[in-house]
């Protein structure tokens, strides 16, 4: 069986339940439905969360704020960190309309609570000095809206096709005791990925452009704006790989990558064989704030190396290791970045 038109092969849905908890103390529960192939030409996604996260970054309450070495080498990197509990209410809902071509709905509902460690933190400081008040509480609510072109062939492992995006965002924040704040931001994304002419090595690129109309507030800063599941931060597994998540923020971002995969083993026979792939990335990212130049802050870039092991067609685990702008790094993961 082929997949249809402008839909790749995917599982048709996938309920799940799970629980995390971290060595730091920060822990969440998770419950969704993942249904992305159910319906013919529809694309469904639902999901509850509660976490309470404690190593959530701040650079002050507009992201003004720089990294100071002195600092983080006095108080660790726990100097830039606050602590979030964050209850959240998610649902996507895609439409293909003619060929690849999909519309895009989504809409969230969050519960924000911050609240500064135990530890020195800037957070701590910009409450003793009055930036920020000791608890902030707010209910936020946000609306997208956007159009795909999917010409890709395959959901978790693409070997070919195209994957756009450009969403845009209309968010409302509802503040303790009354106050209200709207916000917008937009994206605009590409990947493509090329198959060589042997069959087992793809050219996997993507390129994404993310902006706000204004400077956001710093928990909405480190929530990046997707198509699909919610995804944190511009730095860790999913974006700019192998650097220590929370380390960089900011309303705006630009990002390029270019994996080049490769596989190495396969032990079995359609249409349940084991794969083991190998990769070589590079990534590079420019963060900034709307009322400053993209340049305003040093560029984050990094260089690797990793497996992955992929049993079935929807599971994926493996490590990648290499260099950053900051030094060296791995990571266990599972999944391929984009």
């Amino acid at each position: 069986m082929r997949p249809a038109q402008g839909r790749p092969w995917l599982t048709d849905a996938n309920a799940s339940v799970a629980g995390a908890y971290g060595i730091d103390g920060s822990r969440s529960l998770s419950a969704w439905l993942d249904a992305p192939g159910l319906r013919r030409d529809w694309r469904f996604l639902a999901l509850v969360r509660s976490e309470r996260l404690l190593r959530t970054p701040y650079f002050g309450p507009h992201d003004e704020d720089r990294r100071t070495d002195s600092l983080a080498k006095q108080y660790g990197d726990i100097y830039y960190r606050y602590a979030l509990l964050r209850s959240t209410l998610f649902a996507t809902l895609q439409h293909r309309v003619t060929g690849p071509i999909w519309l895009h709905f989504a809409a969230q509902a969050r519960h924000y609570r911050t609240s500064a460690l135990r530890q020195t933190t800037l957070y701590g400081s910009d409450i003793t000095a009055g930036r920020i008040a000791d608890t902030l509480r707010h209910n936020g609510v946000e609306l997208r809206l956007g159009a795909l072109l999917d010409t890709r062939d395959d959901w978790i492992q693409p070997s070919h096709g195209l994957y756009l995006e450009a969403i845009g965002a209309q968010g409302w924040l509802l503040h303790d005791p009354g106050g209200k704040t709207q916000y917008q931001r937009w994206l605009v994304s590409g990947r493509e990925y090329i198959q060589l002419p042997s069959g087992t090595t793809i050219i996997a690129l993507r390129q994404r452009v993310a902006m706000a109309w204004d400077t956001l507030p710093f928990s909405l800063a480190w929530e990046q704006l997707t198509s699909w599941l919610p995804e944190d931060g511009v730095v860790g597994t999913r974006f700019i790989r192998l650097h220590r998540a929370g380390t960089r923020l900011a309303s705006n971002e630009a990002i390029g990558s270019v994996d080049v995969r490769h596989q190495l083993l396969v032990v079995g026979d359609d249409p349940r064989p084991i794969r083991l792939w190998g990769l070589l990335f590079a990534d590079a990212g420019l963060l900034w704030e709307p009322s400053t130049h993209p340049w305003s802050q040093k560029a984050l870039w990094t260089i690797g190396a990793g497996f992955r092991l992929q049993p079935n067609r929807i599971t994926l685990a493996g490590l990648d290791i290499g260099i950053t702008d900051i030094g060296f790094n791995l990571s266990a993961v599972s999944y391929f970045a984009f």
